[in-house]
């Protein structure tokens, strides 16, 4: 049976999270009896595409199965084949195409906290990072110091000591699995204590029983 290949070969660029439509397949029937025709999805990519599976095919008509990428949040930058094995009694003809998943949306840093303000305290730095697919790492750089980020699912930490009572300027960086890069600099002052809080302790002669 001859199939015609409207728009679904060549390679279809789509954002991760989106859902489109990718063209379709006519099939004809040029002959004199209807028959059953089958569409098979099969490739890294089949699960991304949403068509008609059966459908009968009328004597001296066409069908049209018309193709849907439906791409779910979070799936990673990079090319999926598909191929589309139209059947028709005993014949197949299989239809090649790529749908290459994008991701262009850069980290979102939302938050930056710190756990003391105090010079000479040990502090610890923490980030709040969030990416539609999934962040890669996350740098810190302030004066001559440049170092990566610890993850604890969505939170990056940083530990360090602040020795310096002039203003700090923490340049966080964070990268996504697809490279895209996003930086934000956070100014903080650190605080000397004014009072010293301390415990004294105090040694009591222990008293002797009938003394």
């Amino acid at each position: 049976f001859p199939v015609t290949i409207n728009a679904v070969n060549g390679t279809f660029r789509i954002k991760s999270g989106v859902t489109e439509p990718a063209g379709n397949i006519k099939v004809v029937n040029k002959g004199n009896v209807d028959f059953p025709v089958s569409l098979e999805l099969t490739g890294e990519g089949k699960d991304f595409v949403q068509t008609q599976i059966n459908q009968t095919l009328c004597r001296k008509n066409s069908i049209v199965f018309y193709f849907v990428l439906q791409i779910p949040a979070r799936t990673p930058q990079k090319e999926y084949n598909v191929t589309a094995i139209v059947r028709g009694g005993t014949k197949s003809e299989p239809i090649l195409f790529t749908v290459f998943v994008t991701d262009t949306d850069a980290p979102t840093i939302k938050r930056v906290t710190f756990k003391d303000d105090f010079v000479y305290h040990d502090n610890e730095i923490v980030a709040e990072v969030e990416d539609n697919v999934d962040v890669a790492n996350v740098t810190i750089s302030y004066g001559n110091v440049s170092a990566n980020m610890t993850k604890d699912q969505q939170l990056w930490i940083h530990n360090f000591k602040p020795t310096e009572l002039s203003m700090y300027n923490f340049n966080i960086c964070a990268v996504d699995t697809s490279s895209n890069r996003y930086c934000q600099i956070y100014n903080k002052t650190f605080s000397k204590l004014s009072i010293v809080q301390f415990s004294p302790v105090i040694n009591m002669p222990s008293k002797r029983i009938g003394a």
